[in-house]
């Protein structure tokens, strides 16, 4: 018995040895900078030249004190795609690369969350509808306008907004 317990402590320690391993050999967090646009008042970053994965996006968004975009209505959709075609960029580009936004279905498969807000998602522009049987992010294509649900972990381009704080 003696003999069966130090061999699990062993293991243990060897598992726990190679995780830290693993973390020490990880790059450095990315740094990139956002193209910052504002527009009604309202401030929006860009990743228009980096793709990065859902969760690389978040972190980004964050660290620069924005959050990846919820586009709870069509009003905010048709706004978010006037920002982009004022600042000149040639849409035809990412005709075939969606934008990260916060919406996932990662918290419960069967339901899509903007992730930014919690709220439930109820206006929704998908080419098709999304499945619930695996969970996925939403890349909002602004060249045709679609949504896509897609890998968390594939690499795109991303959009955040502003993170507003309530004052009293």
């Amino acid at each position: 018995m003696k003999y069966l317990a130090l061999t699990i402590l062993f293991l243990l320690c060897t598992v726990s040895w190679a995780e830290d391993e693993e973390l020490q050999d990880e790059e450095a967090p990315l740094t990139i900078a956002l193209t910052i646009f504002n527009y009604n008042s309202s401030s929006y970053g860009f990743s228009l030249y980096h793709k990065v994965s859902w969760f690389q996006a978040e972190l980004i968004c964050r660290s620069a004190g924005y959050t990846l975009l919820d586009i709870p209505t069509d009003t905010i959709q048709e706004s978010i795609k006037e920002i982009l075609l004022s600042s000149g960029l040639d849409l035809s580009f990412y005709s075939d690369n969606s934008l990260w936004t916060s919406g996932t279905n990662l918290g419960s498969w069967g339901q899509y969350v903007w992730q930014s807000t919690g709220q439930r998602i109820t206006y929704n522009e998908f080419l098709e509808n999304p499945p619930t049987d695996h969970p996925f992010c939403i890349g909002y294509n602004v060249a045709t306008g679609y949504w896509h649900h897609q890998y968390c972990r594939d690499e795109r381009y991303f959009i955040c907004k502003e993170v507003t704080t309530a004052t009293c």
